[in-house]
């Protein structure tokens, strides 16, 4: 698969697969690896266990799995509690991405407290996380989200703002860049300032 070839290749060319909980501590300490890479996944879709884990755990690389908790153990489409526990067993990131999957702007303070809040506790309950990553539903967020996040002792957030993660954006903008079916050539491109 296409996946699997960017994996390899991530893997051979010495990239340092890093977890949300690494990449705030790296911005923290300034201990940047030389080649750092934070795979992440959105939603918790089924064929995130049953692909992409299985294909990350056999050439012994990690990812952050954002789960829209109300999901979990519900719909089929979506992995379950134990399939998580399971990815969190081998050290994979489990992370928020909230209950409902409602967007933030949209929605009261008190229901922005509430989306984060239910999927902390699903997580814990469900799946024995500490949860304290959120990815926002739909990339949108407003300056209460983020005053919200840090009473509920979120770390930092994810947006689906194209770009490269850098401490100076704020640990509750972390850029990402989307990953769309292309070839290795097309791959390899966008981590080329890596390997000058």
């Amino acid at each position: 698969s296409q996946f699997e070839g960017q994996v390899k290749w991530l893997k051979e060319n010495g990239f340092t697969p890093m977890l949300l909980e690494d990449v705030v501590e790296a911005f923290n300490t300034g201990k940047v690896p030389e080649k750092p890479v934070a795979i992440t996944f959105d939603d918790g879709y089924a064929d995130n266990y049953t692909e992409a884990y299985r294909i990350l755990k056999e050439h012994g690389m990690k990812a952050t799995f954002f789960i829209i908790t109300d999901k979990t153990d519900v719909d089929g489409w979506y992995m379950n509690s134990n399939m998580l526990k399971e990815m969190h067993k081998d050290g994979m990131g489990i992370e928020n991405h909230t209950s409902r999957h409602i967007e933030f702007t949209k929605i009261s303070r008190e229901d922005k407290i509430a989306i984060i809040k239910e999927g902390i506790n699903t997580l814990k309950e469900k799946v024995g996380v500490d949860s304290k990553f959120v990815c926002y539903p739909v990339g949108r967020y407003d300056d209460e989200t983020i005053e919200v996040e840090k009473e509920l002792g979120i770390k930092a957030a994810v947006t689906t703002e194209v770009g490269i993660a850098k401490a100076s954006d704020g640990m509750y903008s972390l850029k990402r860049i989307r990953m769309s079916p292309m070839d290795i050539e097309a791959f390899k491109s966008i981590f080329s300032e890596f390997l000058k």
